[in-house]
């Protein structure tokens, strides 16, 4: 009798920790949603900016290559960015904590998720590079 009273422990501690895990996942997916959706709200040049200096981890000097403009110009883009972002995060949530976005944004965030994923560092380099370049023409 002791023996299956274990056994029935173990298995519900089996299934909360299963339940944990997918709760975890969730949430993840949610704060992982919830944050490229408040990447997506920036002006082109600061989420690259963000993206290539905080999350790639290149150097103002190469962002500037890149981008094909001035370190000055990339740290104001990057500072405005941060703030940005840092305004977004303390903003409380609505109902719905993914932003309308257009067509065109969401083939963008899904082009950028799938050269992440992919760990394809330069398409993505690539991606956000044409993107400043629209918004200047």
């Amino acid at each position: 009798m002791r023996k299956r009273a274990r056994s029935r422990g173990r298995e519900s501690e089996i299934e909360l920790d299963t339940l944990a895990d997918e709760n975890s996942a969730r949430d993840a997916r949610i704060a992982a949603e919830a944050s490229l959706a408040e990447l997506m709200q920036l002006p082109p040049t600061q989420r690259c900016t963000v993206v290539l200096k905080d999350v790639l981890g290149h150097s103002l000097e190469e962002i500037g290559e890149i981008l094909e403009t001035s370190d000055t110009a990339i740290k104001g883009a990057l500072q405005r960015g941060r703030e940005s972002l840092r305004q977004l995060a303390a903003a409380p949530r609505m109902v719905s904590p993914r932003p309308a976005l257009d067509r065109q944004d969401m083939r963008r965030l899904g082009d950028y998720v799938a050269a992440f994923n992919a760990r394809e560092v330069d398409v993505l380099r690539g991606l956000l590079a044409e993107d400043v370049k629209l918004e200047l023409v």
